[in-house]
């Protein structure tokens, strides 16, 4: 840093950070738009999808997922069963 600014210095060693998912099942799993588990080893079991490596038995919660799967309240009926008033 040099005053109040970071400095880039392109003549540096470059540094990344990557993430590497631990699990091929997450892996093509999030690959496929969140397909779901059992459908992925089925692909896998018939060869319909080239280059999909070895999948692990276990199949950990996706949270994205999860997420979507939350059910809603309903909705208050009381306010919705008011009769509407004319204005005439």
């Amino acid at each position: 840093m040099k005053g109040k600014s970071f400095v880039l210095d392109f003549m540096n060693e470059e540094h990344a950070d990557v993430y590497k998912e631990n699990n091929n099942l997450m892996l093509w799993h999030k690959r496929m738009r969140h397909y779901h588990h059992e459908a992925l080893f089925f692909m896998k079991k018939n060869n319909m999808v080239k280059g999909l490596t070895k999948l692990e038995k276990d199949s950990p919660t996706c949270d994205a997922c999860q997420y979507e799967k939350l059910s809603r309240f309903p909705f208050n009926k009381a306010r919705h069963e008011e009769p509407h008033k004319s204005y005439n």
